[in-house]
């Protein structure tokens, strides 16, 4: 590019220092641009380490936090539990059949085995938990599921009567409940779908309008002997167990008939 001369005394010449200046690799602007990016990869690098580190610890904690859980859930005594806390035990270790759930106790063991096959390796002592369409047989002093089986064909609920302890409702087997407009105020029976369902003891599975829309009080109608207690104080009447006239069956466990 340049000639280089030295002036007499040895010294570098004035193209010498001109050349040097001049050379693309020792501009300053070249040499900060090279700097600002080789900063810009490694705090790249940086902030990706430190993403997959905390990826890595969320992942250790919830390992971490289920190993807990199993480990509480281990140390519960099934057969210590009362009927809904068995209930819910057994809701947290498996997934349990749908629908509406009652517990009772096996006190005849014998009688019960000539009466239905179902029962053929219980003893006395067992829980068995019925199901709209399933029952469940279950042993809690070895906390073992001795077997889960169709109710239609086992006759489950007929074969426990008089050889079990009064069997109780589960809490969260939740009782079905449909609800009826019984007024000409659009979408009545829906508002009154999110109430009744904030409590955990129903579960609202139908809705619908009435036969009419003049009624003038609510009713709770249960069908199949369920707690409405709650419904009973929500609504503010006194359940029964027959339809209003004109009302079509309903094959929930209760029917309401909203009027505000």
């Amino acid at each position: 590019m340049f000639a280089k001369h030295k002036s007499a005394s040895g010294r570098p010449s004035v193209d010498d220092i001109i050349a040097q200046n001049t050379s693309p690799l020792a501009m300053p602007g070249r040499r900060g641009g090279w700097s600002n990016f080789f900063w810009a990869i490694l705090v790249l690098a940086l902030a990706g380490s430190l993403i997959k580190l905390y990826v890595s610890y969320q992942d250790l904690k919830t390992a971490k936090d289920n190993m807990e859980k199993n480990n509480e859930i281990s140390k519960v005594d099934p057969a210590t539990l009362s009927d809904e806390e068995l209930f819910m035990f057994l809701s947290g270790r498996a997934e349990l059949p749908s629908g509406t759930s009652t517990i009772a106790t096996v006190k005849d063991v014998e009688s019960l085995r000539t009466k239905d096959p179902f029962f053929a390796k219980a003893a006395n002592g067992d829980k068995v938990i019925q199901f709209d369409r399933e029952a469940l047989l279950y042993r809690p002093g070895t906390d073992k599921i001795v077997r889960l089986g169709p109710s239609n064909d086992s006759s489950v609920a007929s074969s426990t009567t008089g050889t079990a302890d009064s069997s109780t409702t589960a809490t969260t087997g939740k009782i079905t409940v449909e609800v009826r407009n019984g007024t000409a105020t659009a979408g009545l029976a829906g508002t009154w779908k999110g109430k009744i369902n904030a409590n955990s003891l129903y579960s609202v599975d139908k809705v619908g309008n009435a036969s009419k829309d003049t009624y003038t009080q609510a009713y709770v109608v249960n069908l199949k002997g369920k707690d409405v207690s709650a419904l009973e104080k929500d609504l503010g009447v006194t359940a029964v167990t027959t339809l209003p006239e004109g009302e079509t069956a309903s094959n929930q466990d209760v029917l309401i008939i909203v009027t505000q």
